[in-house]
C-alpha cells in the first residue's frame, strides 16, 4: 500500500515537472536576440518587398505605354492595375521596414 502511494506521487512529480517545464517554454518572453532576429527580418523583407514593388510599378508604366502606342484598352487597363498594387506593395514594404527600425532601436 505504501509502495502504491509512493509511487503514485512520483508519478504526479514527473508528470507536473514535464507540464511545468512546457508551460514555461511556451510562455517564456523574447529575448533581446529574438526580437533583434525579428527586426532584421522585418526590415529585409520590407527592402524586399518594396524593391519588388518597384518592379511591379515599372511594368505597369510599361504595360500603359504599350497599350497607349497599340490602342490596347486590356492592357493599359492591365498596366494600371500594376502600378496600383506596386504603390500599395511599396507603402507595405516602407511600414514594414520603419516598424523594424523602431524594433531595432527598442533592441539597443
Amino acid at each position: 500500500m505504501q509502495k502504491n502511494i509512493l509511487a503514485k506521487v512520483i508519478i504526479i512529480f514527473i508528470l507536473g515537472g514535464f507540464a511545468g517545464y512546457y508551460l514555461n517554454y511556451f510562455t517564456r518572453d523574447f529575448s533581446a536576440d529574438d526580437l533583434k532576429e525579428s527586426a532584421l527580418m522585418m526590415t529585409g523583407n520590407g527592402a524586399n518587398m518594396m524593391q519588388m514593388a518597384q518592379m511591379m510599378t515599372g511594368v505597369g508604366n510599361m504595360m500603359q505605354e504599350r497599350g497607349k502606342k497599340y490602342k490596347d484598352l486590356e492592357m493599359m487597363q492591365r498596366g494600371s492595375e500594376f502600378e496600383k498594387k506596386g504603390e500599395m506593395m511599396e507603402k507595405n514594404g516602407n511600414e514594414m521596414m520603419y516598424q523594424g527600425g523602431g524594433m531595432m532601436e527598442m533592441v539597443k
